[in-house]
């Protein structure tokens, strides 16, 4: 499984905000990525030291149409520490 890859926030006094962002790929057919659909929390708290069970997580899947078979998966998650709350943007796209 691919580790999470900081985005670094930049720039108009971001670097004070109390979040991160991070994205990282995965393929729709592997395991661990069936694993984070069923449960993204522990695999959140177990990759991100920021983040513990206590936390929320929220989800919106950018096409979901194409399925979960052969296609890879972009995924982007916003940290937001004051609510102990991870926003997550997964966009599903066809390999080939």
């Amino acid at each position: 499984m691919s580790t999470w890859n900081e985005i670094a926030l930049t720039g108009n006094g971001t670097e004070s905000e109390p979040c991160s962002l991070h994205w990282k790929k995965m393929k729709s057919t592997d395991e661990a990525f069936k694993d984070f659909l069923i449960n993204p929390l522990t695999a959140l708290s177990s990759d991100l030291s920021e983040v513990d069970s206590s936390w929320s997580v929220q989800s919106q899947l950018i096409g979901h149409e194409i399925g979960l078979s052969m296609d890879a998966v972009f995924i982007v998650g916003l940290i937001y520490r004051l609510r102990k709350t991870v926003f997550l943007t997964l966009y599903k796209y066809p390999v080939s």
